[in-house]
């Protein structure tokens, strides 16, 4: 989930805004461990699940007063939605939303979750060279020991987002440092000859690749 401006409002499911709060919790304990976070795109989000449910809710309460179901059933009705209603669903600013880069004791991390989370979460920890770090480093699947069941609720504690925001910090700075993986046919040149005018092809190992840190 990219953000592409400062304040871009958005409407998430309920993994997808967990996942946010969980990241942008992730931010904050890297700064306090003294690290530094690459800054993106603050974004302001609300749960359009809680929305929906709300809203779902409304209309059901409407539909069996208009039936004239029970008195009893419909004061049960009301109950769930002002349950629902008494959720909090006010607009929250995060730092980060799917993904996070970030440098510590002498490592680059990047971590990212997806928006489907049943697919892979992907992390990579390479060691800085000055203010360079290897884009041929290997990004590794976390185990995701972190997620549970809440995090797909609408009713997610901030206990949990903190707990979870640990255990990957944990996770990423404990991890192994990533291999190296390059092309194993390399580049193919042309090579002169040495005993005659012709030539000759030859597969050449790429140089590893570096990008450099600029946060």
């Amino acid at each position: 989930m990219i953000v592409i401006k400062e304040n871009e409002r958005l409407y998430l499911r309920s993994w997808e805004y967990n996942a946010a709060r969980t990241i942008t919790e992730l931010a904050a304990i890297v700064k306090k461990n003294g690290g530094r976070v690459e800054p993106c795109y603050a974004a302001i989000i609300s749960n359009r699940t809680l929305t929906a449910a709300v809203m779902e809710q409304v209309e059901h309460v409407d539909q069996m007063e208009k039936t004239g179901i029970n008195a009893e059933a419909i004061a049960a009705a009301r109950v769930k939605l002002e349950q629902l209603q008494a959720v909090n669903n006010e607009p929250i600013t995060v730092t980060h939303t799917s993904y996070i880069s970030f440098v510590l004791d002498g490592f680059y991390y990047y971590y990212q979750v997806d928006e489907n989370p049943f697919f892979d979460f992907l992390y990579q920890k390479t060691r800085l060279h000055g203010k360079e770090y290897s884009r041929d480093a290997v990004l590794k699947d976390d185990p995701k020991i972190w997620v549970k069941d809440c995090f797909f609720s609408f009713r997610c504690p901030q206990k949990e987002i903190e707990e979870a925001a640990a255990q990957i910090f944990k996770l990423l700075t404990r991890a192994r440092e990533s291999g190296i993986r390059r092309s194993r046919r390399g580049k193919r040149v042309r090579v002169e000859n040495r005993y005659n005018s012709g030539y000759h092809y030859k597969s050449v190992e790429e140089p590893e690749r570096f990008c450099t840190v600029d946060f």
